[in-house]
């Protein structure tokens, strides 16, 4: 895996981490990705708080929002170019139920490869997504670079 998109809720940032997750993805690259953004209030400077916690690895993302989703796209794109693989970047989506993973590889795919289909069924309760058959492309090939999730 090349990179670990880890999914957390902004409202919850304490309950949503998990520190097996961390054992297990130790020593990869990580981007963490602070869902529901919209949803919290940041009057008591949460923000300033993880992204001290977190630095440049810490993005704060709203699904209602294209220009959150862009943001994280280009971070990624940045990755892909870093990694200058042949096979491309390959990124795993993690984080505790109902935290917007699928929402999220969702909206990466639209804004990637604008018309393809959602790749992942989404849904208001836990459990909607069970599994993906096969890796998902968000990003068009360039130059012998993409993204799969």
């Amino acid at each position: 895996m090349s990179l670990v998109l880890e999914c957390r809720d902004f409202r919850l940032p304490l309950s949503t981490r998990n520190p097996k997750l961390e054992q297990a993805i130790a020593g990869c690259q990580r981007l963490i990705i602070y869902t529901k953004a919209d949803l919290g209030s940041d009057s008591h400077g949460v923000k300033g708080v993880l992204s001290k916690l977190h630095g440049d690895d810490a993005v704060y993302w709203n699904k209602n929002s294209s220009e959150s989703t862009r943001a994280v796209f280009k971070r990624l794109q940045v990755k892909a170019r870093e990694m200058d693989s042949l096979t491309g970047l390959r990124v795993l989506i993690v984080g505790m139920p109902n935290v917007g993973k699928s929402t999220l590889l969702n909206a990466l795919r639209s804004t990637g490869l604008p018309g393809k289909a959602k790749a992942a069924k989404t849904g208001d309760q836990a459990g909607v997504t069970r599994k993906l058959g096969t890796s998902v492309r968000i990003m068009a090939e360039e130059k012998d670079r993409h993204a799969l999730c």
